[in-house]
């Protein structure tokens, strides 16, 4: 802890002098300060609610502080604490299977030899008492571009569904790609569009051919959930049921008796014909016991007050993320680009907004803490905040130090305001001059991150980010990988979007669809 309070304090006398005439190179180097600190192996990997994630939020306060920023969390401090449980699933938890035709007749399904669990979906309170109804719906896919869905017919509402991974066999460029994977092979977006059915929870079912990384699959079971308390009202961020990864032993003894049996819907597949859905007789149950502990996360909130009387009453919010994933067996984690870089560059606009003191309407600088564990940070203040109904914007940044420096990818304000989607467009063509990539500028890229509980609210947003893939969630993902070029161009458009949004005469409209 010492050497911790000294990295801070050394970092305070070094870099701690602003100067309103400020040129780039003074801005970078603030920039690679704080990168450098705060994605150091000190810092443990700021895991939520963990000692680096605190030490790293004491330093972001008190360059808050240092830059003239008002303490905008609770009791007069930067600290908005989030009351939070960690959860980790027990090897006693267990599946039973009920046959229709005799419900006392029962097969229990173990863990670790039968299924795992994707114990970071865990996050919600689980029904364990009701037997539920499964419905096989073959890959779990509906791409009406091909003609194709899986769902056609099918009443999944409060039932299990079970799928096969990847999606439907083809030679043919012109369906699913050929031989190419497409995006509704993705996991991700099978899970979305199941959940957006109010599906019950998920079954995978593992082939054969990866059954030799089971005991790896099964380690994940055990991973820790952390989200918040069952009776605090509030549901996290990133809603999914829960998701079981079935073996195909366990798989043999769901559709036993069934319409089809394993065996036959695996040679089906095996001859390239497409797969039939069909509600199973067989009911399910999942007994799935957990230990749970408490702890705190802590959202670091600043405010810098509008010039003007009326609108300072409303606000724009600036924000990102500081969390990440902590350590693994020794090894950190240390989220330089993901999400160092927007945790710093948010930092830097906020301390230029205020030296420049341009902006009517008021802004509020959020660092959340949780994001890696379910949108937690930013769910609660939204969720807590008494004035959100005068939040005129949220401006994102999750991660822009790595790709190309001439891209940035924007996701959201196309989607939710026509006005605030031009703004971005004219100034970055003003100032900047990024090319803006709205590829993953839809559903399910806007409830995988921090903006999903504004969206959700009818407030116009933008997430800034680079689509980092070569190291993201990997220890490598470190600052010497930086480009604080880049870095320094998205602080750029960031600051001029804030000003022209703060300082317009009237309110953002919401024109997306809730």
């Amino acid at each position: 802890m010492q050497r911790l309070l000294s990295i801070i304090i050394i970092s305070l006398l070094f870099f701690g002098f602003t100067n309103p005439d400020d040129k780039k190179e003074d801005t970078i180097r603030r920039l690679k300060a704080n990168v450098k600190f705060l994605a150091s192996d000190e810092l443990e990997g700021r895991y939520t609610g963990a000692h680096g994630e605190r030490v790293a939020g004491q330093f972001i306060a008190s360059e808050l502080e240092k830059y003239g920023i008002k303490p905008f969390g609770e009791n007069g401090t930067y600290f908005q604490e989030v009351p939070l449980f960690s959860k980790i699933l027990d090897t006693t938890s267990t599946i039973t299977l009920y046959k229709s035709a005799n419900e006392e007749e029962k097969t229990i399904l173990k863990i670790s030899k039968d299924f795992a669990m994707s114990g970071g979906f865990l996050t919600e309170k689980i029904d364990t008492q009701t037997k539920r109804g499964i419905a096989y719906v073959g890959f779990g896919i509906t791409a009406e571009e091909y003609g194709y869905d899986d769902y056609s017919g099918m009443d999944v509402e409060g039932k299990l569904i079970i799928f096969h991974f990847g999606e439907p066999y083809s030679e043919d460029e012109n369906y699913f790609a050929g031989q190419a994977p497409t995006e509704h092979s993705l996991l991700e977006k099978k899970f979305f569009l199941a959940a957006s059915k109010n599906v019950a929870g998920i079954i995978c079912l593992l082939p054969e051919s990866s059954m030799a990384n089971a005991d790896a699959i099964g380690l994940q079971s055990f991973n820790e959930s952390i989200c918040f308390p069952d009776d605090s009202g509030i549901s996290s961020g990133f809603v999914l049921p829960p998701v079981t990864i079935m073996y195909p032993s366990g798989a043999e003894k769901i559709f036993s008796d069934e319409k089809n049996n394993y065996k036959e819907i695996i040679e089906k597949l095996k001859s390239k014909e497409e797969p039939e859905s069909f509600i199973l007789d067989t009911k399910l149950r999942l007994t799935l016991s957990r230990t749970v502990t408490g702890l705190t996360g802590r959202n670091v909130i600043g405010l810098l007050e509008g010039n003007d009387p009326l609108l300072k009453k409303e606000f724009i919010i600036l924000s990102a993320h500081y969390d990440h994933l902590g350590m693994t067996n020794g090894v950190v984690f240390n989220g330089a680009d993901d999400n160092v870089s927007g945790t710093a560059a948010i930092m830097e606009v906020t301390r230029q907004l205020y030296n420049e003191n341009k902006n009517a309407r008021s802004v509020i600088t959020i660092l959340y803490t949780g994001e890696e564990k379910g949108l937690l940070g930013s769910t609660y203040f939204v969720s807590k905040f008494p004035g959100i109904e005068n939040v005129v914007v949220n401006i994102n940044i999750d991660m822009c130090g790595r790709e190309s420096i001439d891209t940035l990818f924007c996701v959201g304000p196309d989607r939710t305001s026509v006005e605030f989607d031009g703004i971005i467009k004219e100034v970055n063509k003003k100032y900047v001059g990024f090319t803006l990539d709205y590829s993953n500028s839809n559903y399910e890229w806007i409830h995988r991150s921090d903006l999903a509980p504004y969206y959700k609210i009818g407030i116009p947003l933008v997430d800034f980010g680079d689509n980092m893939s070569e190291d993201y969630h990997r220890p490598t993902d470190d600052t010497e990988k930086i480009n604080f070029e880049k870095m320094y161009k998205a602080t750029e458009l960031v600051k001029s979007i804030a000003l022209e949004v703060a300082n317009l005469n009237h309110k953002l409209q919401f024109t997306g669809d809730l």
